[in-house]
């Protein structure tokens, strides 16, 4: 379930695709983290979760989907912006 931006998620990530080269590292991703919920990323190495993690702080940016923290758009389909 996607849940729009306003719906009080703090973390809410809808569409997100990493490439690097040929490689496709995050392919379509949606998460939601509501406010005081806990999430663990797990995987195997080369899954993403760091790559995930980059992005969701601001430094790598995505090649499409959007990310808001909280009602704050912090990233759309390329354009980066820091936390």
């Amino acid at each position: 379930m996607i849940m729009a931006a306003n719906s009080g998620a703090a973390i809410s990530a809808t569409g997100v695709r990493k490439d690097f080269g040929d490689r496709r590292v995050l392919h379509n991703l949606d998460l939601q983290v509501g406010w005081g919920e806990i999430a663990a990323l797990f995987g195997a190495n080369g899954a993403g979760k760091t790559t995930l993690l980059r992005i969701l702080a601001g430094l790598t940016r995505p090649d499409d989907g959007q990310l808001h923290i909280g009602n704050r758009r912090v990233h759309r389909g390329g354009n980066a912006a820091a936390v």
